[in-house]
């Protein structure tokens, strides 16, 4: 499933009876559940605004790259606040 230009890998739960995706191509873990297509997408587009607004007022790299550029983006981070605020995302 692609959702404004990010692809996710699905799964179903059927402990849960619901399906759950987790967006690939980031730099953090973005999982999702839904237990239709439309509430599956709703999640999918609601857990990826959060995540990518979190990066960016962060001023970090929302998307996969070299773990050297991102722990060089880490470290730009002013406070230790932020760099919690980061890690609930990552």
């Amino acid at each position: 499933m692609e959702v404004d230009g990010c692809k996710a890998k699905i799964e179903y739960d059927p402990e849960l009876d619901e399906f759950r995706g987790e967006v690939l191509g980031l730099n953090g873990s973005v999982g999702f559940y839904g237990k239709s297509p439309e509430a599956f997408r709703k999640e999918f587009r609601d857990s990826l605004k959060v995540f990518l607004d979190g990066c960016e007022g962060l001023g970090i790299v929302s998307m996969e790259t070299d773990p050297l550029i991102l722990l060089f983006e880490l470290n730009r981070l002013p406070s230790l606040d932020d760099w919690r605020a980061v890690n609930t995302y990552l």
